[in-house]
C-alpha cells in the first residue's frame, strides 16, 4: 500500500490535493494529511511524524498546493527502489498569466528538470513536492530528520545515495505570480536553505561543486 503525506499548516488547506487524489486509478493507498493540531513545527517534522504512523510500505509525500493525475501512483510502480523516486512539478493547466511568466523564469534555471519533464537520469535530489520512498529505507537513514524550513528533500536524497527521475511520473503544482510573490519566495527559500546547508551539508559551494561533479 502507498501513504500518501500531506504537510500543511491548518485543517482544510489540502482539501484541494485530496480532492485530486480520490481520482486515482491506483486506489490501494490511505492519504494522511498532518496540520499543526496534529504535529506543530516545519514541514519536514511532520513528514517524518506522517511516516511514522504510515500504514503503507511506500511513502509518497506531495505538496498541499500541488495535486496529482489519477496515474501518479501507476507511474511510479515498477521505479521503487533504494533511491528515493521523484519526478516533475508542472504547471495546472488552469494557470493563470502571470504564474505562467513565473514558470518560464524555473525552465530557465539549471534544476529546469524539476519543472519540466526530460529523459529519466539519476540525480542528486528532488523535492518534497513529488517525491517517493519505501518506508523501511526511510527509516532505516533515520526519515528527513531535519529542523530547518526547507533542505529536508536534499537531506533524504544525500542519505539515500541520490534520487531516480521519472519524467512521467508528474504532479501540478501551482507557481507563485511574478513579480512581488515569485521574487519574495525566491528569497525566502535563499536564505532558508543557506541555513540549512550551513547546518547539515557544510557550504552551499562545497554541496554545489559535488553536485557539478558528480552529473
Amino acid at each position: 500500500m502507498v501513504s500518501i503525506i500531506i504537510p500543511c499548516h491548518r485543517k482544510g488547506d489540502a482539501d484541494w490535493c485530496v480532492e485530486r487524489i480520490k481520482q486515482m486509478y491506483i486506489r490501494n493507498f490511505e492519504v494522511l494529511v498532518i496540520d499543526d493540531e496534529l504535529c506543530p513545527g516545519v514541514p519536514a517534522k511532520k513528514r517524518d511524524f506522517g511516516a511514522e504512523i504510515a500504514h503503507g510500505d511506500i511513502l509518497a509525500f506531495i505538496d498541499s498546493d500541488a495535486f496529482p493525475p489519477p496515474d501518479w501512483l501507476n507511474n511510479a510502480r515498477g521505479y521503487i527502489t533504494n533511491f528515493a523516486l521523484g519526478g516533475p512539478s508542472i504547471l495546472p493547466p488552469d494557470s493563470t498569466l502571470k504564474e505562467r511568466i513565473a514558470d518560464e523564469v524555473y525552465r530557465h534555471l539549471p534544476f529546469s528538470y524539476r519543472v519540466k519533464p526530460t529523459k529519466p537520469m539519476i540525480v542528486k535530489e528532488m523535492p518534497t513536492s513529488n517525491l517517493f520512498v519505501r518506508k523501511d529505507r526511510f527509516m532505516e537513514v533515520g526519515g528527513f530528520g531535519c529542523d530547518c524550513l526547507t533542505g529536508e528533500d536534499t537531506l533524504l536524497c544525500e542519505k539515500l545515495g541520490g534520487c531516480l527521475y521519472i519524467p512521467e511520473l508528474i504532479v501540478y503544482h501551482r507557481r507563485r505570480p511574478i513579480y512581488h510573490p515569485l521574487f519574495k519566495q525566491v528569497a525566502n527559500y535563499g536564505r532558508q536553505r543557506g541555513m540549512f546547508f550551513r547546518a547539515y551539508l557544510g557550504t552551499v559551494w562545497s554541496y554545489a561543486k559535488n553536485f557539478i561533479s558528480s552529473k
